[in-house]
């Protein structure tokens, strides 16, 4: 046979009528055992399969679930959709994976467009979209936003403690003069604030040593590290905190380009905890986001949704500080 098999051959091959392989294959009408097993016989000595428009008109899954990022650069968010499509496929999902920038409208006319059919729920990864606005654009089609501060979201990282945690480690050891490069998009379209700042400043509050010139907000890409370390170092600053481990890697980049050594003149800790933590030299002291397991509840919650059950449980998982050897006790001298 010449070209991709079609409903017609199925039936012509079965001996039966198009609209009784339909109904066979779709399961929404009773088709006798026997038929029904000449009928699959028949598509799969032809290598039929359904095409994508035929299921979405005839109402059937596609057993297909989109997630939507702004961007694939950071090392966490491989690590993240590896483990979104493995919790996925435990169920017969496939995941697609789609990157929309920062262009939010465009973003919410690819919702509008991927929600007519072409799959069975939506996971909403992008910071800009709020969980209102994700909801609207995707009716009827089920979607989830990710890692919000929100009951319609199935789980969030408590960011803030890990903030906390990070800069408590920092000043055990006599750090007073920490610094801080922030991801802008640590802050959901729906919150008022960036948490992790809104830690920092609290933290460093509580002790009489907070600075707004130490915090550097940024879009947390590779390049805020070399830039910011190096505003940072000059103000004084013994310790950084960095919002993710490619702006930890800037920073490790700086140092060496400056002479500056980690952790003896300068101690460094990143956040999430990426694969590339270990990749770093010395090994780098960073705060665990518990990725995988997020991936794997928001998962479980979009399956329970395409199942049928409106029930959704909001968890909120604690991240956990994960010491290795880029930060040391500060000198005496730099803490006076």
């Amino acid at each position: 046979m010449n070209g991709r098999a079609t409903v017609a051959d199925v039936a012509k091959r079965a001996k039966v009528s198009r609209s009784t392989v339909s109904h066979a294959l779709s399961g929404k009408r009773p088709i006798s055992l026997k038929v029904r097993e000449r009928i699959f016989a028949a598509a799969s000595a032809l290598n039929y399969t359904p095409s994508a428009v035929g299921k979405a008109i005839r109402g059937q899954k596609m057993m297909i679930v989109a997630a939507l990022v702004d961007g694939m650069e950071k090392a966490s968010t491989g690590v993240l959709m590896e483990t979104f499509q493995r919790a996925f496929a435990k169920h017969g999902y496939d995941m697609a994976i789609y990157v929309c920038g920062n262009d939010s409208a465009k973003a919410l006319s690819l919702m509008r467009h991927l929600s007519g059919g072409l799959v069975d729920g939506i996971v909403n990864l992008l910071p800009d979209i709020s969980v209102n606005q994700a909801v609207c654009a995707c009716s009827p089609v089920p979607v989830l936003t990710y890692l919000r501060p929100h009951s319609s979201s199935p789980v969030y990282i408590d960011v803030k403690g890990g903030v906390r945690d990070a800069f408590d480690y920092l000043w055990g050891l006599g750090h007073r003069k920490i610094g801080f490069i922030g991801g802008d998009k640590a802050k959901g379209a729906e919150m008022i604030s960036n948490p992790e700042v809104e830690s920092v400043r609290f933290y460093l509050r509580e002790r009489d040593a907070w600075d707004p010139c130490r915090v550097k907000q940024s879009p947390g890409e590779f390049n805020d590290g070399i830039v910011h370390a190096d505003e940072l170092f000059k103000q004084g600053c013994t310790a950084i905190v960095a919002a993710n481990d490619q702006v930890a890697a800037g920073i490790y980049s700086w140092a060496f380009g400056e002479g500056v050594r980690i952790p003896d003149d300068l101690s460094v800790v990143g956040l999430n905890d990426s694969p590339l933590a270990l990749m770093l030299t010395p090994a780098l002291t960073s705060v665990q986001f518990p990725l995988r397991e997020t991936a794997e509840i928001t998962a479980e919650a979009m399956v329970e949704r395409l199942n049928g059950d409106s029930f959704l449980q909001h968890r909120v998982l604690s991240p956990k500080l994960i010491i290795r050897r880029s930060a040391e006790a500060v000198k005496k001298t730099e803490a006076k």
